[in-house]
């Protein structure tokens, strides 16, 4: 028990910070951190490791580093590092980052924070959004937001990237980036905001696709101003901004439906 710092130096380590603020930091080796209840630091250091954190009501700081790792929190912060990382919140949390590799990140619930999907091409997964951001990086990203968004905003950054709100309640802003991105919606969010643009000597493909059981025959179409309005028959709504926006690059948002 106690405030403990620990290193596991050379091969592979177990270590167990038990109660307390513990640091724990696995260095070389495939280690298995463990900071036990209090808030702790762990550092997997080069490797591939295993960290688990906030299991006994602490909110906890993961550090994956170099390696392939596999990070485990219920309450806190986390960052994967280089390497393909699996990080799983299963709590709140205000940051994650994947870092470099292809990740995949699996988030209970975001508050007033942040997702990084860093490069390469990452798997994000998101139950909860609230008034919080998600930017997927580089690389061909797919990022799936579920339940309850209030004021959420995904960014799929460079790539071709799938942006995935389907079955989301709540207020959602996508924006691709660039890329070839696809934008999967539904009639369950009460708006969702689509800002993309291509230029008209691109390659590149914007795709929105409607969720199942959404006949098009409903659909109601409408211009304001610049952006295309896409009204559900229940009401709810979709925009894409800058739709009718022609400049020196004849750019708009979404080719096809």
């Amino acid at each position: 028990d106690g405030d403990d710092t620990l290193s596991g130096g050379e091969g592979d380590d177990t270590l167990n910070g038990g109660n307390g603020a513990d640091t724990l930091r696995g260095d070389n080796g495939a280690d298995v951190l463990d900071g036990g209840a209090g808030n702790d630091a762990l550092y997997g250091g080069a490797g591939n490791d295993v960290l688990i954190g906030g299991t006994d009501g602490g909110f906890d700081q993961l550090f994956g580093e170099d390696g392939d790792d596999q990070l485990t929190v219920v309450s806190g912060r986390v960052s994967g590092g280089s390497g393909d990382d699996l990080l799983t919140v299963s709590g709140d949390t205000d940051f994650v980052d994947g870092g470099d590799g292809n990740d995949r990140l699996t988030i209970g619930q975001m508050f007033g924070g942040i997702v990084l999907g860093g490069g390469g091409s990452d798997q994000v997964t998101i139950t909860n959004l609230s008034f919080s951001g998600v930017s997927a990086g580089a690389g061909d990203d797919q990022v799936t937001i579920t339940g309850n968004s209030p004021f959420g905003f995904v960014s799929g950054d460079s790539g071709n990237d799938t942006l995935d709100v389907s079955t989301v309640t709540g207020t959602v802003q996508l924006r691709g980036g660039d890329g070839s991105d696809t934008y999967r919606v539904g009639d369950t969010t009460n708006q969702i905001t689509i800002d993309d643009f291509r230029d008209s000597t691109s390659a590149d493909l914007n795709v929105v696709e409607f969720a199942a059981g959404i006949d098009p025959v409903t659909l109601q179409l409408s211009r304001s101003d610049a952006s295309l309005v896409v009204t559900f028959a229940n009401g709810h709504t979709l925009q894409i901004n800058n739709q009718f926006t022609v400049g020196d690059g004849s750019q708009y948002g979404v080719q096809e439906f």
